[in-house]
């Protein structure tokens, strides 16, 4: 391999990383539960159409604002194994006192995991996690799921977060409405969605 190559594959990406978070709502025989989830997408052109332009092939033109899953088996970013890693959270709606609990970060629905896959998966968790152990120290823990994934953000290298404008099931981003915000908008947003949950599963007040 030559050095040019090397040099090109060690180069960080000017690919932007994001976070696409959405709500999922279960209120079927009394399940009543609320899970906000995050999973990493690019935002714009993929590192990989970034290589061909520097190499000089022929790329499609993309806009800045078309949405992808970065979940490529093959691709590595900043050294960060990103096919089925996702960002959780969960509620329910039954709770007499509503809040989000259960902040994690895992990988779900992988179709197979080999020896060199595992690997990839257990060092990305925990680079993960102690990049966040770092930023817990400096920030505090945090208090809502969007300070939370600011803090995911900043150890996966992402810089927006991208949000359905309505609730939207699995499908093509291309055909979903997407508001594409900076992280602390983006955050603000997030939290702002759960309050309403919370706020929706308050008892009314009855003016005396």
């Amino acid at each position: 391999m030559s050095a040019r190559t090397n040099a090109s594959k060690s180069r960080p990406t000017p690919a932007t990383l994001g976070l696409y978070v959405r709500e999922e709502h279960d209120n079927t025989f009394g399940g009543g539960y609320y899970h906000v989830k995050a999973h990493p997408v690019w935002v714009g052109r993929t590192p990989e159409e970034y290589r061909d332009i520097d190499a000089g092939r022929q790329v499609d033109d993309v806009s800045r604002t078309q949405v992808r899953n970065a979940s490529t088996r093959y691709e590595l970013h900043q050294g960060l194994y990103l096919d089925g890693l996702m960002v959780n959270s969960q509620g329910c709606s039954r709770d007499t006192t509503r809040h989000l609990y259960g902040f994690e970060i895992e990988y779900r629905d992988v179709f197979s995991v080999d020896a060199r896959t595992a690997e990839r998966m257990h060092k990305t968790l925990s680079t993960i996690e102690r990049k966040m152990s770092k930023l817990a120290d400096q920030w505090g823990r945090p208090a809502t799921f969007g300070q939370y994934l600011l803090r995911v953000a900043a150890a996966l290298g992402a810089t927006r977060i991208v949000l359905p404008r309505k609730d939207a099931r699995d499908g093509s981003y291309a055909d979903m409405d997407l508001r594409i915000e900076d992280l602390r908008t983006g955050a603000s947003c997030v939290d702002y969605r759960v309050e309403q949950w919370i706020a929706a599963g308050q008892p009314a007040t009855v003016a005396s």
